[in-house]
């Protein structure tokens, strides 16, 4: 019978801290340690080394673990606002994983932190997009709204009384 560790928040919090350079996280990558995509978020906070904090953002984004994954999106959008730039293997693996799947967040937060000129192609085409689709929602959502409110003018017109009541 083999003992498992428990999976308490002391317990999470004494592995994770065993994983703190660059070295390590490599080496929790390696033997497959659910929290190397949690160590890779806290390196981008930690680390100003632009290089070796992309290097361990892209491995993150190109985990087979659905959580390791999650957590390379996580470390890719801050890192897009701590560093406001991003490498091109993690600019090429945000547009593999969507702009509507699991890298939604991430996207969105290029698009917003990083400036329109500094962007792929790509990137560009879905901040152009994105603003389009705003400014048409704004002007549909502008239309309804006309459209209620002269609905229910109409509505209290048409239900007055039109002569003199009483004589």
């Amino acid at each position: 019978m083999t003992d498992l560790p428990e999976d308490t928040p002391e317990s999470a919090a004494r592995r994770l801290d065993k994983i703190r350079t660059p070295a390590e996280i490599d080496a929790a990558f390696d033997r497959g340690d659910p929290y190397a995509g949690t160590a890779v978020i806290r390196l981008v906070f930690s680390c100003e080394d632009f290089d070796v904090v992309a290097s361990r953002v892209e491995r993150a984004l190109r985990s087979a673990d659905f959580t390791t994954r999650e957590r390379g999106c996580t470390a890719a959008g801050d890192m897009t606002r701590v560093f406001g730039r991003l490498s091109p293997g993690i600019y090429r693996r945000l547009r593999e994983l969507g702009p509507k799947g699991q890298a939604e967040d991430p996207v969105s937060d290029v698009l917003t932190f990083i400036p329109f000129r500094e962007l792929p192609r790509w990137f560009k085409l879905q901040k152009i997009r994105s603003t389009v689709m705003r400014f048409c929602y704004r002007r549909w959502s502008s239309i309804v709204d006309a459209g209620d409110f002269t609905a229910r003018l109409a509505k209290r017109v048409a239900g007055r009384p039109r002569g003199r009541a009483g004589g």
